[in-house]
């Protein structure tokens, strides 16, 4: 049976490639690639769909959904705004698949993400992992991965000194500290794509250690 996939958040790190992955993917025969830009380049599966977080649907036929939106509060220019990004639409989302029987969601969350935490970041996507549980999908993967290594079309300042700090230091981070070491953002997309393709639980969460 041939595969119908729908990316949001398809131009950033991990979206592009999650895109690529699908592009080399036979099974594959459409991917509805939601952005708010183009991507530079369609492949011959892609369909672009433009993305407002608040102005969006999903096609009827899309068998799989994977979503790696995701902003800093810098960029988005408020808490508030952050949010309507990391939380409301991803619950939007999450929604939208329970209306048009899509039942495989697979999402990027983070490392830590606890609705009761301290740390605003955090808590907002375990409140965000909360919401999306409450859509009853009958296949939902959270991965949670730390620092994410690759290259950005945007600089993100805090993560570019993580990434210089961080780095270096990864071969000892091992023990409790392994939970932390920064994570290539292909390796994250392949094993989103494979998980959400083949888990048969209804809610599957991978932590950075299993990256």
């Amino acid at each position: 049976m041939k595969i119908k996939a729908a990316v949001f958040g398809s131009t950033g790190l991990v979206g592009q490639q999650i895109v690529e992955i699908l592009q080399s993917m036979d099974e594959v025969e459409t991917i509805y690639s939601y952005a708010r830009k183009p991507p530079m380049f369609l492949g011959k599966k892609m369909v672009f769909k433009p993305f407002k977080t608040d102005e969006f649907s999903i096609s009827e036929d899309t068998d799989v959904v994977f979503c790696a939106l995701g902003t800093t509060i810098k960029k988005a220019g408020s808490k508030e705004d952050f949010k309507e990004v990391d939380l409301l639409a991803v619950k939007r989302i999450a929604e939208k698949c329970a209306e048009t029987n899509t039942s495989r969601l697979g999402i990027v969350s983070s490392i830590g993400a606890d609705a009761t935490s301290n740390n605003f970041y955090l808590r907002t996507k375990g409140k965000m992992e909360e919401t999306v549980r409450k859509a009853e999908l009958k296949h939902t993967v959270f991965i949670r991965p730390s620092l994410l290594l690759g290259k950005r079309n945007e600089k993100r300042l805090g993560e570019d000194i993580g990434k210089i700090l961080l780095k270096p230091l990864s071969f000892i981070m091992i023990g409790p500290l392994k939970q932390y070491r920064p994570v290539k953002a292909i390796k994250v997309a392949q094993t989103l794509v494979k998980e959400t393709l083949r888990s048969s639980q209804k809610v599957k969460i991978i932590e950075n250690t299993a990256l």
